[in-house]
């Protein structure tokens, strides 16, 4: 399936159907989970088909049929790009999944937690987010820059953000890419995720700098 298809069709799913996840999907999931882990050196915790022991996950937002669920723990923008990753694997296996950068009860799921990536049999596909235009997020201009480079910046705001407000930055940095992002709690983590997306879209490397 092509992943610029994948991308446009992931969106933020947080109620799911209380429908289990066949062996065979559980153990794709799980092979993809150690090769990024031992690629990326950060660790996770998955917890599947269950009433979830994570399950102080959320302080803010309405959940509901909340049965599997990854904690990472590691390097924040490590941990964004392997989550960015995962989202998209498992969207082409047609499930949905939500990303938990924030509002995460960690006194509950411990401290060393980064973020959590719940998923599942979606009960909707979930509905586009309203996005900045290219002009806002970057300094592309028609004509000067090469095609991949607008490819990766669409592919980018597609990606999941912070209350959706996508607070970065890419300069063009003569063929070598920079993402910079707000300071703020979440900002490695969105770098993690910006990044893979641009990346795997793009095929080019986007390095990270702090706004």
């Amino acid at each position: 399936m092509d992943i610029k298809y994948i991308m446009q069709e992931r969106h933020t799913v947080r109620k799911y159907k209380d429908e289990l996840i066949s062996a065979n999907i559980k153990d794709k999931i799980n092979a993809k989970i150690i090769e990024l882990c031992h690629a990326h050196d950060i660790s996770v915790d998955l917890e599947t088909d269950g009433k979830t022991a994570l399950r102080g996950i959320m302080t803010k937002f309405m959940s509901s049929n909340v049965k599997n669920v990854i904690a990472f723990k590691g390097d924040r923008y490590q941990v964004g790009y392997v989550a960015a990753e995962l989202m998209l694997f498992i969207q082409e296996l047609g499930l949905n999944s939500w990303f938990v950068g924030g509002s995460i009860n960690r006194k509950k799921i411990g401290e060393d937690v980064v973020a959590l990536l719940v998923f599942g049999h979606g009960q909707t596909n979930g509905k586009d987010h309203q996005t900045k235009t290219i002009s806002q997020v970057s300094d592309y201009q028609p004509n000067r820059y090469p095609e991949w480079y607008l490819v990766g910046l669409n592919a980018s705001l597609l990606a999941p953000t912070a209350f959706n407000k996508q607070h970065f930055y890419v300069d063009y940095n003569n063929g070598n890419p920079q993402i910079h992002v707000k300071t703020g709690p979440y900002a490695e983590l969105e770098a993690g995720i910006l990044s893979c997306f641009f990346e795997k879209s793009s095929g080019h490397k986007l390095t990270y700098g702090e706004a």
